[in-house]
């Protein structure tokens, strides 16, 4: 780069770089003519050119079909979380019915045994009693 780059603001460098590039590729005349085409263009008319190029060419066309590619991945596996989730909370309501009647048996049973219990403390009648 020559002294006037250096005293060019940050920003600005990567127009005087490609600006440099196609100075010395023109000066040295290797037939790299629709390179200095297309780099003069992206000089000229800036991000916007070289963004739609980049998304044109083949491996741009191959970053939108992964970001495609990654969003079915993800509905995909968002299905199945919710399929999953849904199978879990179906099967987390019969366990809850489960353990409401086995919770209902069980103070069935401490009942007869608490009546069962009441019966066996009972004094046995005495023979005055039954006289």
């Amino acid at each position: 780069l020559d002294s006037a780059a250096l005293l060019v603001p940050q920003a600005d460098l990567t127009k005087v770089t490609l600006a440099q590039i196609i100075y010395e590729e023109e000066k040295s005349g290797q037939g790299v003519t629709r390179s200095i085409t297309s780099l003069r263009s992206f000089i000229q008319e800036g991000r916007d050119k070289l963004l739609s190029t980049w998304w044109e060419s083949p491996v741009g066309k191959l970053f939108g079909r992964a970001e495609e590619l990654t969003a079915e991945i993800q509905r995909v596996a968002d299905d199945r979380v919710r399929t999953l989730l849904e199978s879990a909370a179906e099967r987390v309501r019969a366990l809850q019915a489960e353990v409401s009647r086995l919770q209902a048996r069980i103070e069935e049973l401490e009942a007869k045994v608490r009546q069962v219990g009441d019966q066996s403390t009972r004094k046995p009648p005495s023979e005055e009693d039954v006289e």
